[in-house]
Parts: structure tokens; sequence; C-alpha cells
């Protein structure tokens, strides 16, 4: 059975996970909050107590693995084209002394979609720069696909990926990364 501050300990390590902090909330002494958090977290007892309250917490809001996992593999999933649309913009040049009309490429037109139609829930950021860029920001990928593969137990490493060209040179695309500078010189030429 816990006592008054043990208790008061697991419940305060469901509010943020950092023992050391929950261990000053719950009453400890700050300057031995590391070594008496150790201690706590080390107690079979702290343990089981944390993962009740943990358990309480998902089935009284309703949270489940399923609903998590799910949530990942739908930012895994995201794809830009569902919140705006991206094509080439095309003009008419007319030759003054020929009256021939040629295309030809100039820029790229993007069009939002509206936010009443689509789920933003995969979108972390919007944002508006002084010269009036706009920006969309989608959760990150990768952090969603690793949480995923810690679920399904997939480890992979660079070296992995890279000591094995042959078996993952079909998945492999070498990409060139845009310096954001370089971004904006483009789009303002």
């Amino acid at each position: 059975m816990l006592n008054t501050k043990q208790e008061q300990f697991c419940q305060q390590y469901l509010v943020d996970h950092n023992a050391s902090a929950s261990a000053v909330r719950a009453g400890y002494s700050k300057k031995n909050a590391r070594v008496i958090a150790a201690q706590l977290m080390a107690k079979p007892c702290i343990k089981a107590r944390i993962g009740e309250l943990k358990n309480e917490r998902s089935e009284r809001l309703g949270i489940t693995q399923n609903n998590i996992l799910a949530a990942f593999w739908d930012i895994a999933n995201a794809d830009i084209k569902n919140y705006m649309s991206f094509k080439p913009r095309k003009i008419i040049i007319t030759d003054p002394a020929t009256g021939l009309q040629t295309e030809k490429q100039e820029g790229v037109v993007v069009t939002f979609k509206d936010s009443d139609t689509i789920d933003t829930r995969n979108i972390s950021e919007i944002s508006v720069g002084k010269d009036g860029q706009c920006r969309i920001k989608l959760h990150q990928r990768v952090t969603a696909l690793t949480q995923l593969a810690r679920h399904i137990n997939i480890s992979a490493t660079r070296a992995d990926v890279t000591n094995d060209d042959e078996k993952y040179s079909d998945i492999i695309t070498p990409i060139e990364i845009i310096e954001p500078h370089e971004y904006n010189s483009y789009n303002n030429e």
C-alpha cells in the first residue's frame, strides 16, 4: 500500500512523465528529487499504481492503442494534395513579327482547399509570411512511421538501408534538399 506522498507522486507522474518534477510536486525535497524519483520508479508497487492510473485514464477518455495507431497511420499517409493543388502556370507568348503563339511554363499556381471540406487534423502549422507567401506544414511523417515501427517491432537503422543497396534500391530515391533561402529566391524570380 502506498503512503500519501507516493500516491501523489504517481498522480503527478501522469501529468508530464517527468519523475523528478513529479517528486517535487508530490512534496519531496527538490534537492534530492532525482534520487528519490529513481528510487520510487524502481519500486514495483509504484510502477503498478502508475499503470493502474494510466489504464483508468485511458478508459475514461476512450483512448485505445488502436486509436493511437490509426492516428499515426493517418499522419504517415498524409498527402499534401489533400490540402492544396499545384500545377504549372502556362502563358501564351505571341511573336509580334510572325503572330505565332507559343506556350511557356512560368511558375506554379497553388490553390488551397477550403478548410470546411477537408480533414485538417494532420496539419501542424499554417503560416503566412510578410511577403504573403503561405505555408502548410504537416505533422512529421518520419516520427509517425517510427512510432508505428516500434509498435509492430520493426527496427531499421540507416546502416541497414545503406549496407544493403541492392535490397532497397527500388525504394531509395536520391532527393535534392532546397535550403529555405534558395526556395524563397526561386519563388521570387
